[in-house]
């Protein structure tokens, strides 16, 4: 991160998770993919200027807002936030893994990202980290150039060997995840207006600070959306996305409206 240190802090205790009742494969996505060698990804996110969740008992659907770090074969992991968890009305990190790279597959931090409101703009960084021969997915929040939050995961070795070793498929997403049929979610209320994942870097080293890479017009990149699950294409009806360029930086904006 171009305006905090680029050294992580060793802050987050195992402890501090805890692990929510269903994993959420079903939703809709609207995804940014480039491909590389990186240990991290570090970016600014924009929270939505209005959002909700919403939690029944036959449904539950959140705005999500995250990272994906995939190895070659599509196998890995997804960090970063997530409203609405068990119907609270706050902002907690989650992480989602496929069965090649988790220890626990699915787990959230068990309090609030502190003092995030609708138009915050914060930094975010998503790291493959090895400490003491074991291998971590890791996630920090920055507000103003200071931490506020973070928690790690732990993950598989080998799977985590070979993804700093060989590289994979690097993800920066916009969603809403349910734990639903298309048909359902799509009318359950959860939505959010215009969040933004703004400038951000690919990182070969956390420690070194000349090997951060611009998410920019000169890597290559796909951008797409659509239900994860099945289901109709939603864009211009109920999704709607842009991408724009900023100083040289892909920046995606979304809005998603799943009220009835």
């Amino acid at each position: 991160m171009k305006n905090v240190k680029k050294t992580l802090l060793s802050l987050i205790a195992l402890g501090t998770l805890a692990i929510p009742s269903m994993a959420y494969a079903d939703g809709y996505h609207a995804r940014s993919v480039t491909y590389g060698n990186y240990q991290a990804i570090n970016g600014f996110l924009k929270i939505p200027s209005s959002y909700a969740g919403n939690e029944k008992p036959s449904i539950e659907a959140y705005p999500e807002m995250f990272f994906g770090m995939y190895n070659k074969e599509n196998k890995g992991f997804d960090i970063g936030l997530a409203y609405g968890l068990n119907g609270k009305r706050e902002w907690r990190l989650v992480f989602w893994s496929s069965p090649e790279a988790y220890a626990d597959q699915w787990a959230s931090s068990d309090h609030a990202v502190p003092k995030v409101k609708p138009n915050d703009e914060l930094q975010v960084q998503a790291t493959v980290l090895k400490k003491n021969n074991a291998y971590y997915a890791q996630a920090d929040v920055y507000k103003n150039g200071s931490w506020i939050d973070g928690f790690e995961v732990l993950i598989n070795a080998d799977w985590a060997a070979d993804f700093l070793a060989n590289g994979g498929n690097f993800n920066r997403e916009l969603n809403i995840a349910a734990n639903s049929s298309f048909d359902i979610y799509t009318k359950s209320g959860a939505y959010f207006n215009n969040a933004q994942w703004g400038k951000t870097w690919l990182i070969k080293d956390i420690n070194n600070s000349d090997s951060w890479t611009g998410w920019t017009t000169d890597i290559s990149q796909n951008y797409e959306q659509g239900p994860d699950e099945g289901g109709s294409d939603l864009k211009g009806s109920k999704v709607f996305t842009t991408q724009t360029v900023k100083d040289g930086f892909i920046i995606d904006i979304v809005s998603m409206n799943f009220r009835k």
